[in-house]
Formats: structure tokens, C-alpha cells, sequence
């Protein structure tokens, strides 16, 4: 199951992601320009999928989304974390 959870960082809102198992999904969405962001694989693996490519990111490795770019997130293994952090800070 897929359990998200705001996290304020002073003003900045983000959000963690914890996969409990193995494919378990963050459906496909778009972002405008104000909820464009960047994701973090803070633990486990995932594997990103916009329209235009496919990526594994391991605990470490950070991918960036942009305005209007359809994408999913998809485990690869149980207990995996992202965070996501906003490009553009809104009050």
C-alpha cells in the first residue's frame, strides 16, 4: 500500500512517498508550473515512467519533472521511499 505524507521543511512543502511493497504505485499525473517538482529515492529502488523515458532510480539518485510531463512511479522494492520537492515555492 501507498502511504504519502506532507512534510513542512520551513516554508517549503514536500512530500513523502513509502511503497510498502513490491509494485506498488504512484499513479500516472501531470504537474502545472507551480507543482512541478524534483524526486529523491531516499531508500529502495523505483522505476520512473514519463512518455518519453523509463529510469531507475536507487536511494540517492534524484530525477527532475517539469510542467505538463506525464509520469508514474512504480516500486521495485517493498518498503521503498521517495520525497518529492517542489521547483517553484508557493506561499
Amino acid at each position: 500500500m501507498l502511504r504519502d505524507k506532507n512534510l513542512r521543511l520551513g516554508q517549503l512543502q514536500c512530500t513523502i512517498y513509502d511503497f510498502e511493497k513490491y509494485d506498488d504505485v504512484l499513479p500516472p499525473h501531470v504537474h502545472d508550473e507551480s507543482t512541478a517538482h524534483i524526486t529523491i529515492c531516499c531508500k529502495g529502488s523505483v522505476e520512473v515512467k514519463t512518455v518519453e523515458w523509463t529510469k531507475t532510480l536507487e536511494a540517492g539518485n534524484i530525477v527532475e519533472f517539469f510542467a505538463g510531463q506525464h509520469h508514474s512511479i512504480h516500486a521495485l522494492e517493498p518498503n521503498s521511499r521517495i520525497i518529492n520537492i517542489p521547483k517553484q515555492y508557493t506561499p
